[in-house]
């Protein structure tokens, strides 16, 4: 669904629009009666989990890493501040 808000009405209703976003909803944000910006959701976010839950997984069948997570955390990090 899609709802169309002025920029007061957002500011003082901010949590109840970000909840709508959050539930799949999309926002358009406007001022003096023009578009000035779209909220939609991110599509990751409001996926459905998988139906088979975490109590099906069996942590014996995710292959091992193979490299350190902490070192590509870290490199990730240097990237960002070099950009």
């Amino acid at each position: 669904m899609t709802h169309s808000v002025d920029v007061e009405e957002l500011q003082a209703h901010l949590s109840e629009y970000l909840r709508k976003v959050e539930e799949g909803d999309t926002i358009i944000v406007r001022s003096a009666a023009r578009t000035i910006a779209k909220i939609v959701p991110d599509i990751e976010w409001v996926q459905p989990p998988d139906p088979r839950g975490l109590k099906d997984l069996d942590l014996r069948t995710i292959p091992p890493l193979n490299v350190d997570p902490v070192a590509l955390l870290i490199a990730d990090r240097e990237k960002d501040r070099n950009r």
